[in-house]
């Protein structure tokens, strides 16, 4: 049930890793002077993330595609066809202009609260069978249309279209190419797979304290170790005060009217 918990975890790093990287952004788009005290991401930096990223992925895609290959019969996904995100990235630079301004009307309070509304409906609407291996297809469409409303949202708050391209790619990398990888790393070796949880959240956990506040930074922390840990002992514990025990294996029967 600990490792279960593992695949929440990474989600919960993910959305993390993007908001955090989104204030960096915004941060440094509104500020008219640079402070040096305040933690920023300019449009370059912005960019190379997105490129370092990238090649990381297929980096990694490239190990594991050894280890795990394709099932027969099995669409071929993004990562597997290179000229498919190539005709992606194409398509989303030529309408970065229209996401960019699709909610200039909006006040940004109403924007933040859109995606802070759509932000918890990726994390409770995903496809977590797939991550651990249940699934070989992913069926998390509700999921990864609302991160995806939520990137473009957060997008358009920025001030360039070119802000609004690296914001959407890095979500697309984030939300869409990196759970793909997540899946076969686990069909790979469990143990490789938390192991590598366990780093992502230590990572996060530095990431906060260094970007916003130590407090948050302990916050994460404390979260990772109440989901996985402490929440599973919680529900054990409970089920001796199940009155009845029913489950798939009872015999079917008629309820007295």
């Amino acid at each position: 049930m600990v490792r279960h918990t593992a695949v929440l975890m990474q989600q919960l790093c993910v959305v993390v890793v993007f908001s955090t990287v989104f204030r960096l952004a915004l941060i440094e788009d509104v500020q008219s002077e640079p402070r040096p005290n305040t933690p920023s991401i300019s449009l370059r930096t912005l960019l190379h993330i997105d490129a370092a990223v990238i090649v990381v992925l297929y980096a990694i895609y490239a190990v594991l595609s050894k280890q795990v290959p394709l099932a027969p019969g099995a669409r071929p996904h993004m990562l597997a066809e290179p000229q498919r995100l190539l005709l992606f990235l194409v398509v989303l630079m030529a309408v970065s202009p229209v996401l960019h301004t699709l909610t200039k009307t909006y006040a940004s309070d109403t924007i933040y609260l859109l995606a802070v509304l759509l932000g918890t409906v990726h994390v409770f609407s995903y496809d977590f069978t797939y991550m651990l291996t249940m699934s070989r297809e992913f069926k998390g469409t509700v999921s990864m249309n609302a991160a995806l409303l939520c990137s473009v949202l957060l997008a358009s708050r920025l001030s360039s279209n070119m802000h609004c391209f690296g914001l959407m790619c890095f979500a697309v990398e984030l939300f869409s190419l990196s759970p793909i990888l997540w899946h076969m790393l686990r069909v790979s070796s469990a143990n490789a797979h938390a192991a590598f949880t366990a780093a992502m959240v230590v990572a996060v956990s530095v990431l906060l304290a260094l970007t916003h506040r130590r407090f948050f930074g302990f916050l994460f922390v404390f979260a990772a170790v109440v989901i996985p840990f402490v929440a599973p002992l919680v529900f054990i514990r409970v089920q001796r005060f199940k009155v009845r025990i029913a489950g798939p294996w009872d015999l079917g029967g008629v309820n007295p009217v």
